[in-house]
């Protein structure tokens, strides 16, 4: 009982170093000059926006996702397992009462598992992604799939609820300094990408000689 609650108030300061780091980033983004459109707008920006969120990220919309559909998937997977393993941290305290709902989070968090596992594999095996991977690249996709398999295990077995707190903590001091923290460049990218998208009028030109959206 001492070890879960000493490992539970360390991932509490570890979600706070987390969020300060973040902010940090988040103001010197928020610092950065905004440069506007000086084309008169041929579009709409607000559908831009929504596209960008929604149909702008479907795997037939992008090269790489109809290029490599394993890997796109993969990587929708292994997200997905990331959201479902925070969400586990955050109702930790309550796990015993969650019920069915835990045998859902077993199925998200090890599908997402499993996805960690072959990135993992791809960047230490893989010829092209080998090449291109840095030592955070590599550090990340281990770190959160060790996140992973720890929530995973906790599900499983509440014993293994300090091993996940300690497991959290250390990916959590680590987001600010690796690239992990794309998690908040990812919604600026694709607000801008929309907004460009949209002022330009690109989904109407699109409508138009294409005969459809994108």
């Amino acid at each position: 009982m001492e070890a879960l609650i000493i490992t539970r108030f360390l991932a509490l300061v570890a979600f706070f170093v987390c969020v300060i780091g973040l902010g940090l980033h988040l103001r010197t983004l928020m610092a950065l000059p905004y440069i506007r459109e000086v084309a008169p707008a041929r579009g709409k920006v607000w559908p831009g926006v929504a596209y960008a969120f929604t149909l702008g990220m479907a795997p037939w919309k992008e090269e790489s996702g109809r290029l490599h559909p394993f890997l796109y998937f993969r990587g929708v997977v292994f997200h997905a397992g990331i959201f479902a393993a925070l969400f586990v941290l955050v109702v930790s305290p309550w796990l015993p009462g969650l019920a069915w709902l835990r045998y859902v989070l077993v199925f998200l968090v090890g599908v997402g598992l499993l996805a960690g596992l072959i990135g993992v594999l791809l960047r230490l095996f893989g010829e092209r992604e080998r090449a291109l991977s840095t030592l955070d690249d590599l550090a990340s996709v281990i770190l959160v799939t060790l996140f992973l398999a720890s929530a995973f295990s906790a599900l499983l077995n509440l014993d293994w609820l300090p091993v996940f707190y300690v497991v959290s903590s250390l990916m959590l001091i680590y987001i600010p300094f690796s690239k992990i923290r794309h998690l908040i460049y990812f919604f600026f990218s694709r607000f801008f990408f929309g907004v460009r998208f949209g002022w330009r009028g690109i989904l109407e030109w699109s409508k138009v000689h294409l005969g459809r959206a994108g």
